[in-house]
């Protein structure tokens, strides 16, 4: 039987070894470039991914983790069906976040409440009544590194997806 590196010492053959490398990487990439067609058929279906920066002016309600554990996202369910029946707003759980914030980009806002947080408040913006303009007042709950959030989005501007030719080299 052979020991475990009992090979170590042997040498390379270099060539052989850029042969093997080339004839693994052949098979995941090509050197084709994709024609106009195919790079605007990509750019439409993916577009999502290159927008940029959405604004939002909103507040929120954290149902923390640290206070409700893995009940945080239930407690605010419970309150949202509060909120809904005509209760009074509930009060922020302490935490390093702002209870309002005002005009504020999606980087940012996955910056403070974690990625994609920002994707989330997209969708519940898009929930509103598109027919007559109305935003979601609190709505949710999203969660975040922090917990369950009820949100209340006051405004909000979608990012501008650039043209083409401005993305084209990525």
């Amino acid at each position: 039987t052979r020991d475990i590196g009992a090979d170590i010492d042997m040498p390379l053959d270099i060539q052989a070894m850029e042969a093997k490398l080339a004839g693994l990487t052949k098979n995941v990439t090509t050197l084709r470039q994709p024609t106009e067609q195919e790079l605007q058929s990509y750019f439409q279906r993916h577009e999502a991914n290159y927008r940029r920066d959405s604004y939002f002016s909103f507040r929120h309600r954290l149902f923390s983790t640290a206070a409700y554990g893995g009940q945080a996202y239930d407690r605010a369910e419970r309150e949202l069906l509060e909120l809904k029946a005509g209760a009074a707003t509930t009060t922020s759980q302490p935490s390093s976040l702002k209870d309002q914030y005002y005009g504020v980009s999606s980087s940012e806002i996955d910056r403070d409440f974690g990625n994609n947080f920002s994707t989330k408040m997209i969708a519940l913006s898009l929930e509103g009544d598109q027919s007559n303009g109305s935003l979601p007042c609190w709505a949710g709950p999203i969660t975040s590194a922090y917990g369950a959030h009820l949100i209340c989005i006051e405004k909000w501007r979608w990012g501008a997806v650039p043209r083409l030719e401005g993305v084209r080299a990525q």
